[in-house]
């Protein structure tokens, strides 16, 4: 396990929140907690839902394609790759 500390001093030269928030990135942690609540709970959260965990990625990588609005391309991708 990663050390949270070291991990900072050792990526420091890559936090850079002015940057980021000046480029219109999100820099919270609000974005990714909705983004789990409206692809992953929502959809592998309902009643007499049951998973393992290569299953529900699969299933959490189209939802969150869908909600990206990637759908389309992603689909269109598959189609020409087969």
């Amino acid at each position: 396990m990663v050390n949270p500390y070291t991990y900072i001093e050792h990526n420091k030269n890559k936090i850079d929140y002015v940057l980021y928030k000046r480029r219109g990135y999100y820099i919270g942690s609000g974005p990714i907690e909705s983004g789990n609540k409206t692809v992953v709970q929502k959809r592998c959260k309902q009643v007499g839902m049951r998973w393992n965990e290569p299953t529900a990625q699969d299933l959490v990588t189209l939802k969150a394609k869908e909600e990206s609005g990637i759908w389309g391309a992603s689909v269109r991708d598959f189609i020409m790759a087969a």
